[in-house]
């Protein structure tokens, strides 16, 4: 049976058809690519901070706070779409926009708290300078770097003592017990609103473990009746876990080590991280 050639509108139709499912095919590859990118610009950063690579940190820091931006331009419902976008390019002056900044802000926090829990806090000297000589001295982050460096007061009181905590690392100051407990509260708040929250926790906890290990092999005579303060936060160090939880549990079990008594509210608060669901 000879096959009848096709209409015109038939022939347009089917063409319509082979056109929409190409660009179908093209708009969900386009979105494939626009999603790896967003992946890729927070795992570079994250690699930045995890291996303590100022070099690496100033390079991809724009191009993490461009996709941050991104994100931030669409309304909350609709940002699992705008990931699947191309990311524009900004300027450097777009870059310190005061909204943005506050997340370059959090990024060099990151660095800089991720330096001091590894024990290198020299790189957050080279930090300093690797995005002076990127971006000049006005740099995305520079005032969060400022409070880690040279102390400089805010009206953030966090972000205030906990570059003093850092500060006091870089300068080689000796800690007691109550330094270690206060700068493992403050790190913890911080940590807990850092946009690094999942690396950052881990690294907190091994440090408080390291910490507190070290409090009680070289410093029992610091500690408040250790007779009966020390059991509790020898059965905390017990736990194998590196995470929130057990830092919590830990800063609650020497309270009593450092003669720290809590706010109630605060307690419970505490209380609420150190259980695991």
């Amino acid at each position: 049976m000879t096959k009848q050639p096709q209409t015109p509108n038939r022939a347009a139709r089917r063409l319509a058809k082979s056109q929409t499912r190409a660009s179908r095919s093209d708009t969900v590859k386009r979105g494939a690519m626009a999603m790896d990118d967003v992946k890729l610009r927070k795992e570079w950063i994250n690699s930045a901070i995890n291996r303590l690579d100022p070099a690496l940190f100033a390079t991809h820091l724009p191009a993490w706070l461009e996709m941050v931006a991104h994100l931030q331009s669409r309304p909350v419902g609709t940002r699992g779409s705008a990931a699947q976008q191309p990311i524009p390019r900004l300027s450097v002056a777009q870059l310190r926009n005061p909204r943005l900044n506050s997340v370059a802000e959090d990024t060099v926090f990151a660095f800089c708290i991720a330096a001091v829990l590894q024990s290198h806090p020299e790189a957050i000297v080279k930090l300093e300078s690797e995005l002076t000589n990127h971006y000049g001295l006005d740099f995305p982050g520079a005032g969060a770097l400022a409070l880690c460096r040279h102390g400089r007061e805010t009206e953030n009181a966090l972000d205030d003592a906990v570059g003093r905590i850092i500060q006091a690392r870089l300068e080689g100051q000796a800690s007691d017990p109550k330094d270690i407990w206060n700068g493992g509260l403050r790190l913890l708040e911080k940590v807990r609103k850092s946009n690094f929250v999942q690396e950052l926790s881990v690294m907190l906890a091994k440090w408080t473990r390291q910490q507190w290990t070290q409090i009680l092999k070289d410093q029992l005579f610091n500690l408040s009746y250790p007779r009966v303060s020390v059991p509790p936060i020898e059965a905390a160090l017990e736990v194998n876990l590196n995470d929130q939880a057990f830092v919590a549990s830990l800063l609650l079990a020497a309270t009593g080590a450092v003669d720290i008594e809590l706010e109630p509210a605060y307690q419970e608060h505490l209380e609420a991280i150190a259980t695991r669901a």
